[in-house]
């Protein structure tokens, strides 16, 4: 049985904490509810079970039929957890399934953005586990959640350092398959505003010398604003950073900012490569970073991918490993956040696609790939699939007469792909089922980033609500 980990950061944030007047919302104090999509890349069909934790009970929903090669949602409002809840789940298939975690406001989910990120393997929790960004600054609230994969209870140590300052430490227990979940302002210690890293270690509870496996997402809040936006951390760094998504003063004022987080044991010298419309743009200047530490940077800070976009290549120069966490930003509402990949793969799923016939009322995809292989790749193919596990439509985004040089990215949509029927695609108005997804094989390996962007009417300040995902590997 195939088991995927799908940690869920605030399902509910608990009444008190939200304002019941609407239109004085801001996305922190804001009342959010979640979905999990999925989408199984086997052609045969099979069954899907979804165990919910908040450390005291758990709750079941299923079984649910997956048909083969077909994408699907399950909103968490209409299964058994009680009003209130945030935790995580475990989601267990007889077949391959890969989820991706959908966030949006309950009372309003059209005045605010949503978050997205992706959820994790099993094979992907580590002893040792690092979120690269996490905020308490007066301008944005970070919520981290922190997963227990072990069939026994944990103390988990979240260590968070500051870019300035004295690190934060703090323990707690977590019991099987359940998680931790708090904002930052409310775990001891912290002072704001904060600006940092965390670095989360784990070993079964009353045996500190046996370690245990834990994952941990970040998802972070506008305190005066509509935004929010998530990223799933990572158990490893490595010397190389891939960033499918990079840009300057891009249409509509779009920037990339980057947060590197060091986590080697000693201070590393950082280089960032940018390329654009298949040529390398140009390289920054050496940066170093502390051990633990983390810098912030874009490229228009060097003068590159001015009004333009392309991809990224973070280098650590002396052998430290590295962790980095892109955002995208513009001042008319666009914020998001996506995980810098150190490994590419030649096949990658994306469980949530969608391309809304009105962008001013919903969500529309759009997707990034990056070539991280050593050379051009002549065999890229984009393949649609929507909620009845029918092929919608495909892409040929690279071919042996268009290559894709390395460290470039090229794009693909449903549109370009010509996968829309009644001009949209994942919603009912395709075939009677909600759900689209994307399958990508590739000649050589590839990083992948969704972005899922509307264009809203009648909010004050706001002309685009956007949020990026990782793709995932299919191992």
């Amino acid at each position: 049985m195939k088991r995927l980990i799908a940690l869920l950061l605030v399902v509910l944030i608990v009444a008190g904490l939200y304002a019941t007047n609407v239109s004085a919302q801001y996305a922190t104090t804001a009342h959010w509810v979640s979905s999990i999509t999925y989408y199984t890349p086997s052609t045969e069909g099979g069954t899907l079970s979804v165990n919910y934790f908040d450390g005291a009970t758990a709750y079941t929903a299923g079984p649910f039929t997956l048909v083969g090669k077909s994408a699907g949602s399950i909103n968490i409002g209409t299964t058994s957890v009680p009003e209130g809840f945030k935790g995580s789940a475990v989601l267990s298939s007889t077949i391959p399934v890969y989820s991706t975690y959908v966030q949006f406001e309950k009372d309003n989910p059209r005045g605010f953005s949503r978050s997205f990120y992706s959820g994790f393997s099993a094979e992907q929790a580590g002893t040792k586990f690092f979120l690269p960004t996490v905020r308490s600054n007066n301008i944005t609230t970070s919520t981290i959640g922190i997963q227990n994969v072990e069939s026994y209870t944990i103390t988990a140590t979240i260590n968070l350092i500051p870019i300035t300052g004295t690190p934060v430490v703090t323990n707690v227990d977590i019991a099987p398959g359940a998680s931790f979940v708090s904002v930052l302002d409310a775990i001891s210690g912290i002072v704001k505003p904060f600006d940092g890293a965390a670095v989360i270690t784990a070993v079964k509870q009353g045996e500190p010398s046996t370690s245990a496996r834990v994952v941990a997402s970040s998802q972070e809040t506008q305190d005066s604003g509509l935004g929010v936006y998530s990223y799933e951390g990572q158990k490893e760094g490595a010397v190389n950073v891939y960033m499918a998504s990079a840009m300057c003063n891009y249409v509509g004022k779009q920037t990339s900012y980057f947060a590197i987080q060091n986590v080697g044991s000693a201070s590393a010298t950082v280089e960032i490569d940018y390329y654009s419309a298949g040529a390398l743009e140009g390289t920054t200047s050496s940066q170093t970073i502390a051990a633990g530490g983390k810098i912030s940077v874009n490229p228009c800070q060097a003068n590159l991918l001015m009004g333009k976009t392309g991809s990224a290549v973070i280098r650590s120069t002396n052998g430290q490993p590295l962790l980095a966490i892109g955002k995208v930003a513009t001042t008319d509402g666009l914020i998001t956040a996506f995980t810098g990949e150190s490994v590419g793969y030649t096949q990658v799923v994306a469980p949530y696609i969608r391309w809304a016939a009105d962008n001013t009322l919903d969500y529309r995809s759009y997707v990034a790939i990056m070539n991280v292989g050593s050379a051009s790749a002549t065999n890229i193919v984009a393949n649609y699939y929507d909620g009845t596990g029918t092929l919608r439509g495909s892409q040929q985004v690279a071919s042996a007469s268009a290559p894709l040089k390395p460290f470039s990215k090229a794009n693909t949509t449903p549109l370009a792909a010509g996968a829309l029927i009644g001009d949209s695609f994942g919603f009912r108005a395709d075939a009677g089922v909600n759900g689209g997804a994307i399958e990508i094989v590739s000649d050589q390996p590839i990083v992948v980033v969704v972005r899922l962007a509307t264009t809203p009417t009648g909010i004050p300040g706001i002309a685009i609500f956007g949020e990026d995902y990782n793709a995932l590997p299919v191992r």
